[in-house]
This record gives structure tokens, sequence and C-alpha cells, in this order.
């Protein structure tokens, strides 16, 4: 009989390269997706922007929109890589549930 398969995480990560835009106060960067999962987000965006702390909204295409909070950051080369907590599905739930999904076999 085959052992269930344990994943460390409440919700298993799903890595993959996605373009997003990061919107916060007055400011709209573009930036990439590294990894997901149903709770949270990580977002690759270039120092320069000045997103690292406040409360943002991410847009994902296909209508997703995602109201998060970072909780972590990591220094690149020419990168931030902030995780973020998912504080609101604003847009796109069912995309969004479908872009998490990872496959368990």
């Amino acid at each position: 009989m085959a052992e269930a398969f344990q994943f460390k995480r409440q919700y298993p990560r799903r890595r993959l390269r996605l373009p997003c835009s990061v919107n916060w106060e007055q400011d709209r960067v573009q930036a990439t997706i590294a990894d997901v999962s149903y709770c949270g987000v990580a977002v690759v965006i270039a120092k320069a922007s000045g997103w690292t702390k406040q409360e943002a909204r991410v847009e994902i295409p296909d209508g997703i929109s995602l109201k998060v909070r970072p909780v972590y950051l990591q220094e690149e080369s020419e990168n931030h890589r902030i995780g973020c907590k998912i504080e609101l599905i604003a847009g796109g739930k069912k995309q969004w549930l479908r872009l998490c999904d990872v496959p368990r076999w």
C-alpha cells in the first residue's frame, strides 16, 4: 500500500513564472509571480520600485486580483522577492483556485 505524501505546509506551493502588476498607494509596477499557494504568493520586483512593506493589490492575467500583505523580503542581485499573505481574493477566485492547484499523485 502506498503511503500518503505529507506536505510541510498547510497549502503546498506551486512554482511558476507569470507576469503581474503590483499596485499600492498611487504606484503601479510590473513584477513576476515566482510561486503561489492558496493563501500566499511570492512576487519578484525591482529593488527600485519601493514596495516592500505596505498592503498592495496584485493583478494577475485572467482577472485574478489579490489584496496582499508582505510577510518576508529576500534581496536578490537586482530584485526583491517578497512573500505575501493573501488577505482577500478580490477577483477571479475560480481562476486563482485553478492556478494554485498542485497535482497530487
